[in-house]
C-alpha cells in the first residue's frame, strides 16, 4: 500500500513515518509533505492509496487539499491526523469521505485504520446500509460519558453541534471534555 504523509510539524511527520514503517513491509511511504500545496502536488504525482494529512498546514489546509484532490479524481483514502478540535472540521471531513480523524495516532490505531482501508479496497467488510448506524455499537467499551456524547451527536448530527455545547450538555467544562 502506497502512503503519503502531509504534516507541517517535522517531529510529528517523522513519528508517523516510524509508526507506519514498523507495521508491515507492504506499507510504502512514497512521499512526505510539509505544507498543503506540496502535499497536493505530490498526491497528484504519486497517486498514493492512503494519505495521512494534518488539517492546519501552511499554504493550503488539509481539507482544501482533500477537496482539490477529489476534484482531480484522486481515489486515495484520507486519514486526518490532527489535534485541532473543531467539530465543523470533523463534519466537513465526513462530507469529503475521510476514513478516520485521529490524534494522536498510536501504533494500534494506525494498524486498525490501515486494515480498515485494506478491507474497503478489497471489498471485505465494506460499508453497507445493513451495518449498524448506532455510534454506541461502534464504541461499546467507551467511557459512559463518551457514550452519552455519542448519543447527543447521533441524535443531533444534522444540526449545529459544538464541543462547547456537548460539554455543557454533559455537565463538563469544555477543557475537561476535550
Amino acid at each position: 500500500m502506497r502512503i503519503l504523509i502531509a504534516e507541517d510539524e517535522q517531529r510529528t511527520r517523522q513519528g508517523l513515518v516510524r509508526v507506519l514503517q514498523s507495521l508491515r513491509d507492504e506499507y510504502e511511504i512514497v512521499a512526505q509533505a510539509s505544507n498543503g500545496k506540496a502535499a497536493l502536488e505530490m498526491i497528484l504525482e504519486q497517486k498514493p492509496d492512503v494519505v495521512f494529512i494534518d488539517i492546519k498546514m501552511p499554504f493550503m489546509d488539509g481539507l482544501s487539499v482533500i477537496e482539490a484532490a477529489r476534484a482531480q479524481g484522486i481515489k486515495a483514502e484520507f486519514v486526518i491526523v490532527s489535534a485541532y478540535a473543531d467539530f465543523d472540521f470533523a463534519k466537513q471531513s465526513i462530507s469529503l469521505g475521510v476514513i478516520e480523524y485521529l490524534k494522536p495516532l498510536t501504533r494500534d490505531e494506525a494498524e486498525a485504520v490501515l486494515k480498515k482501508i485494506e478491507n474497503k479496497i478489497s471489498g471485505k467488510n465494506s460499508y453497507s446500509r445493513r451495518k449498524s448506524r448506532n455510534l454506541r455499537d461502534k464504541y461499546p467499551d467507551a467511557h459512559p460519558m463518551i457514550l452519552q456524547a455519542l448519543d447527543i451527536i447521533q441524535s443531533g448530527y444534522a444540526g449545529k453541534i459544538s464541543q462547547k455545547k456537548l460539554a455543557e450538555d454533559l455537565g463538563l467544562s469544555q477543557e475537561y471534555f476535550s
